[in-house]
């Protein structure tokens, strides 16, 4: 128990405040306008729910004269709280014809502040200068004048409600592997070592770059002209984000060319600004997914990739598949109720440990039936888990994949939910799981 307090004094001595209930998830409403062309535009774009609390799934709105216009878009939140876009895709069209090039001229990020009564806003700030943009060339009036809009005004957006993206949406901006659509985030790579390096690559221009793992800086806005050493990453267990973030775009071109490869144990992976697809984009993102540890009679010098972790994997995050997939059956283990707990926000933040002796205990866990992360090591270190929620009642399963060294499979959860920290003792065994029931609360 003392270790228990020990770790939660620990976390509110972080004051983790970027983990607080999510203000960006909601339908924003451009505000502040001057010189609006006639006919008058509106623009509206909705957030949703974040994964790992960094990327956001979003949709731009613009509307004339009854009329419609939707893009699908990401952004990407940096750990000083600025939202980066990458380029958008048309989803419908019904009111600009020769547009799919209209939504250059909202690059760049979104800066939060506040009114003069403390309401949030995102101002949009530009790091392309519009007079490098190409010559407006949009054949209809509409289009034409939307462009110059877009293209000379100041971009403020307010808060309408709430209002956040329906799971299909979502799901078809985050899971580029399924939707067939790249809006920023690559398909997950699945590695074996939690250890890589990062290569930063010539640069002609001296464009300004920070990568994030995890929303913690690896570099923080470095000059991407001058050299640098590599730098040598150290990986979570199971999913993990990283971040690309173009800062400036120097002064050669319009749009950042700056690339960072990726140097895992027996393969490379590039993150470029100069590709077709990320031209004019702001961030990269990737999922880096590390496998658990393979069989006894495993090459360790050539290690491969298990097919079982990643259809796990694969099954659980981009799938959704339920206990029904399950092949130890662990749905039909009993259940315990370990505690309950209410919260205002949609997402949450796991800390989970082994509060007594690491002995290789590993847990599968389960919100609302879908799986989480599956065969997940339990060490004496905390490491931590992002929960989305959905408005009501949600049940967190945990359930023991071994017995470990010591049996029963223990471990601590502790829920971080911005400020507020509580913790459940969690016991379990091969034939019991723990149950925990979080009720989401809408204000």
């Amino acid at each position: 128990m003392i270790r228990i307090l020990t770790f939660s004094l620990f976390f509110l001595l972080l004051n983790i405040d970027s983990k607080a209930q999510d203000n960006l998830i909601g339908n924003w409403q451009l505000i502040n306008v001057e010189n609006q062309p006639s006919p008058s535009f509106n623009l509206n774009i909705i957030i949703g729910i974040p994964d790992k609390n960094i990327v956001y799934p979003a949709t731009l709105h613009i509307e004339s004269n009854g009329l419609h216009a939707e893009y699908q878009m990401m952004l990407a939140k940096k750990n000083n709280g600025r939202l980066y876009l990458h380029s958008k895709k048309i989803t419908t069209n019904t009111v600009f014809q020769n547009s799919n090039h209209l939504p250059r001229f909202i690059n760049g990020y979104f800066r939060q502040k506040k009114d003069s009564k403390g309401n949030l806003l995102l101002k949009l700030e530009r790091l392309t200068d519009n007079e490098q943009l190409i010559n407006i060339s949009a054949i209809d009036t509409n289009c034409k004048l939307l462009e110059e809009f877009l293209q000379n005004n100041s971009i403020e957006l307010k808060k309408l409600n709430n209002e956040t993206l329906d799971k299909n949406t979502t799901d078809n901006i985050l899971q580029p592997k399924y939707s067939k659509k790249y809006l920023g985030l690559h398909d997950t790579i699945f590695v074996k070592s939690t250890e890589f390096s990062i290569e930063f690559q010539k640069n002609k221009d001296n464009d300004v770059i920070s990568v994030q793992l995890n929303g913690s800086n690896i570099v923080d806005e470095i000059d991407s002209k001058k050299r640098r050493d590599n730098a040598r990453v150290s990986l979570d267990t199971g999913l993990n984000l990283l971040c690309f973030f173009a800062e400036d775009e120097g002064s050669t071109v319009p749009y950042s060319g700056a690339s960072v490869k990726l140097k895992f144990d027996h393969f490379n992976k590039i993150l470029s600004f100069k590709d077709t697809e990320n031209i004019g984009a702001n961030f990269i993102a990737l999922r880096i997914y590390v496998e658990g540890k393979g069989n006894e009679n495993d090459d360790e010098e050539n290690p491969v990739l298990h097919e079982i972790d990643r259809k796990n994997y694969e099954d659980s995050v981009i799938k959704g598949k339920s206990f029904s997939s399950d092949p130890n059956n662990i749905s039909m283990r009993e259940s315990s109720i370990s505690g309950d707990y209410t919260t205002y926000s949609p997402q949450l933040i796991f800390a989970i440990w082994d509060d007594a002796v690491e002995d290789g205990d590993s847990i599968s866990l389960s919100v609302n039936d879908i799986w989480i992360t599956r065969t997940f090591p339990v060490k004496k270190k905390p490491q931590f888990l992002t929960v989305n929620l959905k408005p009501g009642t949600n049940v967190i399963t945990f359930a023991a994949n071994n017995l470990g060294g010591i049996p029963p499979n223990t471990s601590v959860l502790e829920i971080i939910d911005g400020k507020k920290r509580k913790s459940f003792y969690i016991e379990t065994d091969l034939n019991k799981n723990n149950l925990v029931r979080i009720f989401y609360d809408i204000k």
